[in-house]
């Protein structure tokens, strides 16, 4: 599955983002970019799955349940 982690890389450096950190035995790249809203993108190369993770919302003291089901 390195293929399609190098795959991956050569997407992100195409799209004009540079990687910011990589762990390659978990083929897993961290990205950054603050002018497009992307604080610590984390692609996960996962066989033939690209998973992508960002914090999108922190919340801050205590948070009724009605909070996480009205998102």
């Amino acid at each position: 599955m390195a293929d399609n982690f190098e795959r991956v890389k050569e997407y992100v450096l195409d799209l004009g983002f540079s990687i910011d950190e990589e762990i390659p035995e978990e083929e897993i790249v961290i990205i950054n970019d603050e002018d497009r809203g992307i604080h610590r993108l984390v692609i996960d190369c996962e066989e033939d799955l690209v998973v992508l993770e960002q914090l999108i919302l922190k919340f801050e003291g205590d948070v009724q349940a009605a909070v996480y089901r009205r998102l």
